[in-house]
């Protein structure tokens, strides 16, 4: 693959959970590790009645926002990934000492929550377009869900996270046609149809967490070439077992302090 901005695979660090591993991440990022990722599979949620109970069980250890939510929703996909991002918003509401990304299912969560006494009452504010975050912790959040996985990422700096479960799709096409040159360049570099979907991917959740970051709406920065944008914001990019490509999206250290001046 000749494709001068997506590089190939590294070799996980230590830190990384096992089934977690590292892509690629922008110059930037290894000057700095203050970004914690939670990832939690809802498998245990889906299908029969032992996988409702636990979900009814789980609602319980929700805060009052994200619990009222959870019950409006019929049982099934919608309900399950709801009740998955209100428990991961549990454990980045407290500080702890895990190794991050933190790779949890669904009971292992729940007993996190037991263990330290129950579930912690969130209070949030909305930015502009909808984007919820932390009212009073000093950090910034964001979510993203797909196939089985809920992921939260957080920080004390703004942040945009995608997950996407790799899925041979005919519309990839139509979305590739929206994407810059260079990035079509680099698809049409690829040594085989499985390569040219690997990297659609990659580019993919690169733009969606950009997209999350920055609140401007996937359908203006589909367009946007991510070779550019590395001048104003920065990437850790992860893949995990069964196809599945993660982006977390944060601004660079120049681009952030320009942003919060103009914010102020």
């Amino acid at each position: 693959m000749a494709a001068g901005n997506f590089p190939a695979v590294l070799t996980a660090p230590d830190a990384l959970a096992d089934s977690v591993e590292l892509l690629w991440q922008s110059d930037w990022v290894k000057e700095r590790e203050k970004v914690k990722l939670y990832l939690l599979s809802v498998e245990e949620l889906n299908g029969g009645a032992e996988a409702e109970r636990l979900c009814s069980r789980a609602v319980g250890y929700l805060d009052t926002h994200r619990a009222e939510k959870a019950r409006k929703l019929r049982a099934g996909n919608a309900r399950m990934l709801s009740v998955g991002a209100g428990l991961l918003l549990q454990l980045a509401a407290v500080k702890d000492g895990s190794i991050y990304p933190l790779c949890l299912k669904v009971s292992e969560v729940l007993h996190k929550i037991e263990e330290r006494g129950g579930p912690t009452e969130i209070r949030y504010r909305y930015e502009a377009g909808g984007k919820p975050d932390f009212e009073d912790r000093g950090l910034h959040f964001n979510l993203s869900h797909s196939g089985r996985y809920v992921c939260c990422a957080l920080d004390e700096a703004e942040i945009g996270v995608d997950i996407q479960q790799m899925r041979t799709a005919k519309s990839r096409s139509l979305v590739e046609r929206r994407f810059s040159e260079k990035e079509r360049a680099a698809l049409d570099a690829c040594d085989s149809e499985a390569e040219r979907e690997r990297l659609f991917y990659r580019i993919w959740v690169r733009k969606e967490s950009y997209a999350k970051l920055t609140g401007i709406g996937i359908a203006a920065a589909a367009g946007l070439d991510t070779g550019e944008l590395e001048r104003s914001v920065y990437w850790q990019e992860y893949t995990l077992p069964e196809e599945y490509f993660m982006a977390v999206c944060q601004y660079s250290p120049q681009e952030r302090e320009d942003h919060v001046v103009c914010l102020g």
